[in-house]
This record gives structure tokens, sequence and C-alpha cells, in this order.
């Protein structure tokens, strides 16, 4: 579903009344606003920045509040890796151009994770998507866009707790970068 202007124009309209601790998201179509996240979420984000920082090949620069507008909807990534020098002077929601990478870390919107976000990544052609999946334990990184299709054709999962290579440009391996599986519960 592509999203007309005028229904963009509406989102935006709305997520400018919002307050700074929300972030809305306009998702096939619909509305989301989300609350800040959980502990977690922000450590497993803290583990990515820091490694994506210290360990690219490349020089980066990272963001958890950059508003993308695809073709299919505008996100808010978890997190944004990018060209340096791409932010700077642009507006709140912006095009995919510069964007290496986007992060999604899955919350109560697992499936728009799983699905719709990657389809619309794809769609807008950003080069890898790493989906941290909470709830399947596991870690998904996707590549090789197709714009057309609007999905990416190869994929590589591991679980929680193993390490990730990162293709070039950023060329190296993440390590330790997933929350904890939870403990059983005892009874």
């Amino acid at each position: 579903m592509t999203i007309s202007a005028e229904t963009r124009r509406e989102f935006h309209r709305f997520d400018d009344m919002l307050g700074p601790e929300y972030r809305a998201e306009l998702i096939a179509g619909e509305i989301i606003v989300n609350p800040p996240p959980h502990g977690t979420h922000e450590q497993v984000f803290a583990k990515l920045n820091n490694q994506l920082v210290k360990k690219s090949a490349i020089e980066i620069e990272v963001s958890g509040h950059r508003g993308i507008e695809t073709p299919l909807g505008d996100y808010i990534p978890d997190m944004t890796i990018t060209e340096p020098d791409t932010f700077g002077g642009k507006p709140p929601w912006g095009s995919p151009e510069g964007i290496l990478l986007l992060v999604e870390i899955t919350s109560s919107m697992r499936a728009s994770d799983r699905v719709a976000k990657r389809r619309a990544y794809a769609a807008a052609g950003i080069p890898f998507y790493l989906l941290v999946d909470r709830q399947n334990v596991e870690s998904v990184l996707f590549s090789q866009p197709d714009v057309e299709a609007q999905d990416y054709r190869a994929d590589i999962r591991v679980p929680f707790g193993s390490d990730l290579e990162l293709p070039a440009p950023f060329s190296f391996t993440l390590t330790d970068f997933t929350p904890r599986a939870p403990r059983p519960r005892e009874l």
C-alpha cells in the first residue's frame, strides 16, 4: 500500500502535536503511537551503538530518533546508521538517502517489525535491516533489498548469544549485543 501525499501530511500534523516522549509511525496507512521503550530495549540499543561506533570499518553516524519516509509508510527506526553528515540541516522526517543500516528491536508491535517495516525498508532501498527479535530469541540481518518486490533477497539468522558478522562497509563481528535469554520461571 503506497502512502498518499495527503495521508502523509495528515500524519505529520498529528505527529507535530505529540509530546516529545512519544513516537508516532505511519504503518500500512495506520497511525501507531509508541511510549518510551523499556530498559531491556535500551540495553540492546546501547550495546549495538557502542560496537557500531567503535568497530565499524567506516565512519558512521547513529540516531535513535530519525524519521524515515518510505513508499509504504513513515517510520522511526530504533536505530539509524548513516554515512557522515547525513542528518545535518535536515527536517525531522527525511528520505532514506545515506542510510546504511536500520535496526528494530522488537516490542509490542513485533509483527510490524517483522513484516511491514521489513518490506518498507526494502522498498526504500535500505541496504541492511537488523531485526533483534526478542520474542523469537534471534537476530536477523536482512540484505540485498529488492525495491520492486518490496522485500530483501537474503537474510542471516542467529540465535541470541551468537555473534553476527556485519559485512562491508561495516566489516566487523557484533558480539554480545542481545539481551540474555529469559530464565525459566520457577513453580
